[in-house]
């Protein structure tokens, strides 16, 4: 394994334990992206992401910022969506009609304090606010990311109408900024795993590889609510758990098999569900109370029925008990995390397309120096 260093932007040591190229590695090691300074006379520095991180996330993440490491191979769609907003970017610049990547600083008080807010917007022409998202064709056709990318586009509309600076490029010096109003605010999702063929078969799948989201526009005292509601909710002290929001949790499912089938007949929310339509099917299952939690081959689950006496072409139920996804495998604290660790969590080790990996991981703190690390927020 080795260092590949702390990229400006990164809230961990990026490692890299499978050999990735060289130039990927630069690529992701150098990484632009910063929060800013907080503006004189502020508490500290809020961005429109970090409002809506969990706070636990956060707190764990101040407390264990020197023990932090992410696989740089976790970091490839990041790379992919910067490569967009820099091209984005460059087109702007030479047309001189939009602004873009501008990162603009507001003051705001809650509760007798004031704090910085800052935000980086992806594109801005006259009325009207563009943010790219590099993103996956589930994630558009669910819509599941819908109520943060209206939080977020509205904590930006805010910025626009209230900022004081603007910086242009990192840590470069910061300029007066002209406020403005933006009442059309959109997400232009580049899907990554886009299928013509797909396309063409069903005509609920996106049909382009640019999907565009317009997002409704707060008015400004409810965008002021939200950023209070937040800032104070990340002020409390115990910070509180993560919802199940938090944690992607998607809920357990029941599922009906028939044996010897390597796909599964029916999944229902509920066992409920499941024996409405068995009656609606006129269908009578044999057996159920078989689990097969994250990651079991549902159809090996067939060898254990026929050890209990099933015959081929009986039907069972099973229950699939629902993935804290976040927690598993897309949080940089799990390890930390004493509600993880209650909940029984388990945190997936695999690296992106490795099922066997013989890589070997050491600790940040047995790895060359790279100097002293500051948490970003």
């Amino acid at each position: 394994m080795q260092i590949v260093g702390i990229s400006t932007g990164s809230t961990v040591q990026i490692v890299d334990t499978f050999g990735l190229p060289d130039g990927v590695l630069e690529a992701i090691r150098n990484d632009q992206y910063n929060v800013g300074e907080k503006l004189e006379g502020t508490e500290g520095i809020y961005s429109p992401s970090s409002l809506n991180t969990p706070p636990q996330i956060r707190q764990l993440t101040r407390e264990h910022y020197d023990d932090l490491e992410e696989e740089a191979v976790t970091r490839v769609w990041s790379m992919f969506g910067t490569a967009v907003h820099n091209e984005i970017e460059r087109a702007a610049r030479a047309s001189g009609k939009d602004t873009a990547e501008a990162r603009l600083f507001a003051k705001f008080e809650v509760d007798g304090k004031v704090w910085t807010i800052s935000g980086m917007l992806d594109n801005m022409s006259p009325g009207m606010l563009d943010d790219y998202k590099v993103t996956s064709v589930w994630t558009v056709m669910r819509m599941d990311r819908l109520p943060e990318w209206t939080q977020q586009l509205n904590v930006y509309r805010w910025l626009s109408a209230h900022a004081s600076h603007v910086q242009y490029e990192p840590g470069g010096p910061m300029e007066e900024w002209v406020t403005e109003d933006l009442p059309k605010l959109t997400i232009n999702a580049i899907l990554r795993d886009w299928s013509f063929r797909e396309a063409l078969k069903n005509d609920k799948y996106p049909q382009t590889m640019v999907f565009q989201v317009n997002i409704p526009a707060w008015p400004y005292d409810q965008i002021e609510e939200f950023m209070q509601e937040r800032i104070r909710i990340h002020q409390l002290d115990p910070v509180p758990d993560c919802t199940e929001e938090d944690q992607w949790y998607g809920g357990s499912k029941h599922v009906l098999r028939k044996l010897g089938n390597k796909r599964a007949v029916k999944t229902e929310d509920t066992l409920e569900g499941i024996l409405a339509y068995l009656d609606k099917k006129k269908i009578v299952a044999a057996g159920s109370g078989l689990q097969a939690p994250f990651g079991t081959n549902e159809a090996d689950l067939d060898q254990t029925m026929e050890m209990r006496g099933f015959k081929k072409g009986e039907f069972y139920v099973i229950e699939r008990p629902g993935e804290r996804i976040r927690c598993a495998r897309y949080c940089n604290v799990a390890q930390f995390c004493p509600q993880a660790a209650a909940e029984g969590t388990l945190i997936t080790q695999k690296a992106y397309g490795r099922n066997n990996s013989v890589a070997i991981r050491i600790p940040t703190k047995d790895a060359p120096s790279t100097g002293k690390r500051e948490a970003p927020f």
